[in-house]
């Protein structure tokens, strides 16, 4: 707007504010087609120069709504919910308050205060009070920010990720041959069938520090093969035009099977790589491999539909080609150098090299095994014996997981996992012998004692005897337990439960039923001699047995026969004389069995 429209404007302004009541929209008119422009853009061009039209004074709760705030979240929750995966709602402002008011979900009303009347929100009253509170569905729509990730260093963390060819294919006895979207499309699945075991994968990794990328394509879609193919491949060394090389100290991944899988996650252990997967849903977390695809697809795939390539050999080199002249020629944006020289600021302390290629199959195959500690706190592994007694919280019999060094072949590793979860490695040494085959440090014979530290089994055995036995030294503990003393000072009652519950227990009522017909079954005893009886008593009351007993004995049994239920009062009877003359009664003896 020049100086001209501007006083003219002002001019308008004036005009207006001193029209008559009636005159100022003829005024509006004329100058909107003086200008050759519209009343609306007229009144905007007003309120930059000169502040436009009279205004009224504000009113003092504009911005704000009286809805219920709880009805607000009502109306949004079922918008919400009836939208579709794809974020369509099947829902607008007005049906949704139309059906929730119908039943009886919310009032959505307000008092007029003029009148007292009670009167209903329009529906753009309602869908102003949503956007005034953020609870419009297409406010919740938005996405959630997002906190960035640093690295501090070259191969500190890369990324991972695999993407199937969507513009070509290449069968093994042809060429490669592109994918018009007239012929394989939504449609048309049967087509994709046909070529489903010539369609060529591409795996792409990026180093996160850097942004260098790694390109490779596989026949097949995602398998733990060609990941770990993959995987191994970018870890090469590759000549001095290709120094993207090592092992990362992170691997961040999509929660896919393939990515997952046990030999590569055995392989994340074996070499100390701590993979990183990503929630399932949240792709923006390794968002740089990601935008590399779509790089990948308009740099380097948009030219192969010019060349021919037969192989897929073929299709790698041309790949390979293209990373290597992008990773030494783009400038990346964040950082300002190109790939391969942000990566080469790596140090010696962070670069890992890598096993060759067959050694990490190798370890692959070997894999982590679980083996048991013996008495001598030695583990057994590849035919050799290893000491773990520096390994923490070991004891006898306990198990765990070992496997091949491949940084230090020879070497044993440990894998454990510390308080915060977090896992972690040591080394073990192979046990050395003499001549006989003797430990070179365990004790001499006779010359020596050596014994190893307290385990956390002995050491927890200890103290639980301490505790057991109320003694602060564990001599005491011991002495005490082997003097058989109760545990706790007898405190403990292991049945007070079940007297504590013995008065809630219910009151059964006895159940009315037949009378038993059992009859107690009548067993006598064989009677004994007048010698077997005069033995049995004679050994119980000894020098008081005299030889007139027998006689006397004899007159009580005169047929011979002594009852066997009549001894223990014979024995009672004898021993209570005080004369040693024949008696001529029998004693009171009792009856048995009835």
């Amino acid at each position: 707007m020049d100086k001209a429209h501007t006083e003219y404007l002002v001019q308008v302004a004036i005009a207006a504010r001193n029209a008559k009541h009636g005159q100022k929209q003829t005024i509006y008119a004329d100058a909107a087609t003086h200008l050759s422009i519209t009343t609306k853009t007229l009144h905007n061009w007003l309120n930059q120069v000169a502040g436009g039209r009279n205004t009224r004074k504000q009113r003092s709760d504009i911005g704000t709504t009286g809805m219920e705030k709880a009805e607000l979240y009502i109306i949004s929750a079922y918008m919400k919910t009836s939208e579709r995966q794809t974020g369509r709602r099947l829902r607008n402002v007005a049906q949704a308050v139309k059906e929730l008011r119908a039943n009886g979900k919310i009032k959505a009303e307000y008092m007029d205060k003029n009148t007292g009347e009670i009167r209903q929100y329009s529906d753009s009253a309602i869908e102003r009070a949503l956007r005034a509170n953020t609870l419009h569905p297409e406010q919740l729509g938005q996405d959630s920010p997002v906190r960035g990730l640093k690295s501090s260093h070259p191969n500190q963390c890369w990324q991972l990720d695999a993407s199937v060819c969507v513009l070509y294919y290449l069968p093994r006895d042809k060429a490669l041959q592109a994918m018009p979207a007239a012929e394989f499309n939504k449609n048309k699945p049967g087509n994709f069938k046909k070529i489903e075991s010539d369609r060529v994968t591409r795996y792409a990794i990026t180093d996160h520090a850097s942004g260098t990328v790694y390109l490779e394509y596989v026949y097949g879609g995602e398998s733990s093969k060609n990941l770990l193919d993959v995987f191994i491949n970018a870890m090469q060394w590759r000549g001095r035009n290709d120094p993207f090389h090592g092992v990362p100290d992170m691997l961040m991944l999509d929660p896919g099977s393939a990515n997952t899988s046990a030999l590569l996650m055995s392989l994340c252990r074996l070499l100390d790589v701590r993979p990183l997967v990503n929630e399932p849903g949240n792709p923006r977390a390794k968002g740089q491999v990601e935008g590399m695809h779509n790089i990948i697809e308009r740099n380097f795939e948009g030219g192969l539909r010019f060349i021919k390539v037969a192989t897929l050999e073929e299709l790698n080199d041309h790949a390979h080609r293209w990373m290597r002249n992008f990773n030494a020629t783009a400038t990346h944006s964040r950082h300002g150098m190109t790939r391969y020289a942000a990566w080469s600021r790596i140090n010696q302390q962070q670069l890992r090299k890598a096993p060759d290629g067959e050694t990490c199959r190798e370890l692959i195959n070997s894999g982590i095994k679980t083996r048991k500690v013996n008495q001598y706190l030695h583990v057994s592994w590849n035919a050799t014996k290893y000491a773990v007694s520096h390994i923490p919280d070991v004891y006898v019999n306990r198990e765990i997981e070992v496997s091949e060094n491949p940084w230090l072949p020879g070497v044993m590793r440990v894998h454990l996992i510390d308080k915060d979860g977090k896992p972690y490695t040591m080394n073990a040494e192979a046990v050395t012998t003499n001549e006989f085959g003797w430990d070179e440090r365990a004790a001499e014979i006779g010359e020596e004692y050596k014994r190893h530290a307290d385990t956390a089994i002995e050491i927890a055995n200890k103290t639980i005897e301490e505790v057991a036995y109320g003694k602060n030294t564990e001599a005491q503990a011991t002495g005490r337990r082997k003097a058989k003393a109760i545990p706790f000072n007898g405190e403990i009652d292991p049945y007070k439960p079940l007297v504590d519950a013995e008065p809630n227990l219910p009151d059964w009522m006895e159940k009315r039923g037949q009378a038993s017909t059992v009859v107690a079954p009548d067993i006598r005893l064989r009677p004994l001699s007048l010698v077997e009886a005069a033995k049995s008593i004679r050994s119980t009351i000894g020098p008081v047995w005299l030889p007139e007993c027998f006689a006397e004995l004899k007159a009580m049994y005169p047929a011979g026969d002594v009852p066997q239920e009549h001894i223990e009062d014979l024995k009672l009877y004898f021993m209570g004389r005080t004369d040693r003359k024949p008696v001529t009664t029998k004693p009171a003896l009792r009856v048995v069995g009835g």
